[in-house]
């Protein structure tokens, strides 16, 4: 969500994984938001996490070649 994107922006890290969390549970199937909670948990340094949830926006978004990206990124920490 737009919020959880300024939240880690502002690096307030738990208030953005809780508003990712929201959105997913708002919008189970938006690729999307897992995305960004991985992203979020990427930068928390929660590898399992971000992994976990970074593999759920690929599931369900398979095509989109970011998710890939973040996926790699994560894999070179």
């Amino acid at each position: 969500s737009l919020l959880a994107e300024c939240a880690l922006a502002e690096q307030k890290y738990t208030e953005a994984t809780e508003l990712a969390q929201q959105a997913i549970a708002l919008e189970p199937t938006n690729a999307y938001y897992y995305a960004r909670l991985g992203r979020i948990w990427t930068e928390r340094r929660y590898w399992k996490e971000a992994a976990a949830a970074l593999a759920q926006a690929i599931a369900l978004d398979p095509e989109n070649g970011d998710w890939h990206s973040e996926q790699a990124y994560l894999l070179y920490q």
